[in-house]
């Protein structure tokens, strides 16, 4: 390369830059897709504790997920209420198994079940489960 033509150098420089540039962007495209992954990680795994409060806490008679994408609804202190939050299908789905795993059970399409001190019925379906919580006070 040393005794190359100046044209050959010159072609040498413009391809290893174009396979440079190429590389940079695949770098960052790798790095941008990261974060946006593991933003959505937090932001899922700040939903799964909510949940888990929501469950935990004794006054909080029961919890509605209508449907995804539409916001819970609580009955707390005898009072219904709109959460400001909403459930993916996969974040519904994802509890529902949990729910389900705990208590020993498979779910069916239409369920209706017990643990600990809550009953939950639901409807599993393709275009999005729902379910509801009621919690023995």
């Amino acid at each position: 390369m040393l005794n190359a033509s100046p044209e050959v150098k010159a072609r040498f420089l413009q391809e290893f830059s174009k396979e440079l540039s190429i590389n940079l962007r695949n770098i960052k495209e790798r790095q941008k897709q990261q974060h946006l992954q593991e933003l959505y990680d937090k932001e899922k795994q700040e939903k799964m504790q909510k949940i888990n409060s929501l469950l935990e806490d004794p006054l909080i008679e029961a919890i509605e997920c209508p449907g995804p994408d539409k916001y819970l609804i609580i009955k707390k202190n005898g009072k219904i209420s709109l959460l400001g939050f909403s459930l993916e299908k996969e974040d519904i789905d994802e509890i529902l198994n949990k729910l389900a795993e705990k208590a020993g059970i498979v779910l069916e399409e239409t369920f209706k079940f017990s643990i600990e001190n809550m009953r939950i019925i639901g409807l599993l379906s393709k275009a999005g489960s729902r379910f509801l919580v009621q919690k023995s006070i």
